[in-house]
């Protein structure tokens, strides 16, 4: 191990010796196999620094498997999201969904094999963690239905339940800034996982090494899955539809939409030219898969500079109806036979002098809308809709 000069820590008066030393020992960890020459490279490199700052937060804990998932920051390190953390996490969610299996606990198991689906969205790193993630299932004996690219998180919930699967994952960091990727943990109910499964999760990888990982998967039981099911998926989608005639009425109603770079570009044009809608509007430079967001400070759109973009398209065509904010989740749940849908919506209605021309549509979109409504007013020109139940 490299002798520990601690006149080299920085910003560490914090921590006691024995704890830079334990940073220093894990970190050694990764300079040597089974980890990669780039990650052992990196972290070469950060013990070498004068300055440890960046060792000691990339090393002085493990990235926590909390309720629903992981999300961090990524690089090398125990406290990163990375290849590694993200198989760690894997192999104990395959550890626990086995053991359920021995206890009988599945009753949408149909034969003798657990099965899981697997997704990502736009963010760097996406699809690496997600054919990880497949990898770690299927070297552990479990059938992955693998998305062929990038899909919305509503749809990989979906599948789960589609496709009778007993859990599944989906790599994404919803909207936090381009340096975060995540990991959401999903149950047979296609929800993400609840106590009891949670903990059981948790005390599972808690339990794993390094060591214990299976990372060479069982190609025979990863299973490509694509436009197959997002036809099921959009057709499912169709039939929450409330009143057609409405939407025959106000067909060309002027929509903007953008993905901000994300997966909703895969679904959301399609399913609005299914549902009926001819005007719609794409911002052609955010429709472009891109994990470093490079339109947008943010890719959060729930802030109103993340929509410029938007809103200068809708000027291009005169007055705009309705700006569609990142309409991304239609989530189904399966219970007792029915669907019941969530809707996570979020939308720009740009107040007009036709208001009154779309007022049906609105009251079409806005049923059962949550009472946080009065909240989201904003003092520009515009309304912003956080979710809606249909």
């Amino acid at each position: 191990m490299h002798p520990i000069n601690y006149a080299n820590f920085k910003n560490t008066s914090n921590m006691k010796n024995e704890e830079l030393e334990k940073v220093l020992a894990i970190a050694e960890q990764w300079t040597k196999a089974p980890y990669d020459a780039e990650t052992q490279a990196a972290v070469k490199a950060m013990i070498e620094a004068e300055d440890k700052t960046e060792l000691i937060d990339s090393f002085y804990r493990t990235l926590e498997f909390g309720t629903g998932g992981l999300r961090g920051l990524m690089g090398p390190g125990t406290n990163r999201m990375n290849q590694y953390i993200v198989a760690q996490a894997t192999q104990g969610y395959a550890n626990y969904l086995l053991k359920v299996q021995r206890e009988g606990g599945f009753t949408t198991l149909k034969g003798d094999t657990v099965s899981v689906v697997v997704g990502h969205d736009c963010r760097n790193n996406g699809r690496l963690f997600a054919e990880t993630v497949a990898a770690v299932f299927a070297a552990n004996g479990i059938k992955v239905y693998l998305f062929e690219s990038l899909r919305p998180t509503p749809e990989v919930s979906f599948a789960i339940r589609h496709l009778s699967a007993q859990g599944g994952v989906n790599v994404t960091a919803s909207h936090n800034p381009k340096e975060y990727n995540g990991y959401k943990a999903y149950w047979d109910d296609g929800a993400q996982v609840l106590a009891p499964h949670d903990k059981g999760i948790i005390d599972e990888g808690n339990k794993v090494k390094a060591t214990d990982i299976k990372f060479q998967g069982n190609k025979e039981l990863i299973q490509i899955i694509g436009e197959d099911v997002d036809k099921v998926y959009l057709d499912a989608v169709h039939t929450v539809m409330i009143d057609p005639e409405v939407v025959k009425r106000h067909a060309d109603l002027k929509i903007v939409y953008t993905p901000i770079h994300g997966c909703g570009r895969v679904l959301i044009p399609s399913a609005l030219a299914d549902w009926g809608f001819t005007n719609v509007n794409c911002v052609a430079e955010q429709m472009i898969k891109d994990g470093n967001f490079p339109t947008v400070e943010s890719p959060n759109p729930e802030e109103r500079k993340t929509m410029l973009q938007a809103m200068e398209c809708a000027a291009l065509f005169g007055e705009s109806d309705a700006v569609l904010e990142y309409f991304v989740s239609f989530i189904f749940n399966f219970f007792n036979l029915r669907f019941s849908i969530r809707f996570t919506i979020y939308i720009i209605i740009t107040i007009s002098s036709h208001i009154n021309k779309f007022c049906p549509f609105v009251f079409f979109c806005l049923a059962y809308l949550s009472k946080t409504i009065t909240r989201q007013i904003h003092k520009v020109k515009g309304i912003v809709i956080d979710s809606i139940i249909v």
